[in-house]
């Protein structure tokens, strides 16, 4: 499974200029719980996307970044991307 089934939810989007670019947090209801998840542009070539595999089963106060991408153009129709996940080296207490 790619997402979690909690991205499949229904979901309010809102779009926010950032000094680095663009900011999109998306909001979503899942039973009693209220998932709030950011993705942000970092222009002119990175992308930082959150947690893509949250369930929304329990609560939890913070969640660390999924994924960062970074672009490079080589020429006018390739670029070079580098992307990897982003994980903390222990848990921290009360976060996902």
């Amino acid at each position: 499974m790619q997402f979690g089934v909690a991205s499949g939810v229904d979901q309010i989007i809102e779009y926010e200029t950032s000094p680095t670019g663009m900011i999109n947090i998306q909001t979503r209801q899942v039973e009693e719980y209220t998932w709030v998840r950011t993705v942000e542009a970092i222009l002119p070539n990175a992308n930082q996307t959150g947690a893509i595999w949250e369930e929304a089963k329990t609560e939890k106060y913070f969640q660390r970044t999924a994924i960062l991408r970074w672009m490079v153009p080589i020429d006018n129709f390739q670029p070079v991307l580098s992307a990897g996940g982003i994980s903390a080296p222990r848990p921290i207490p009360g976060a996902g």
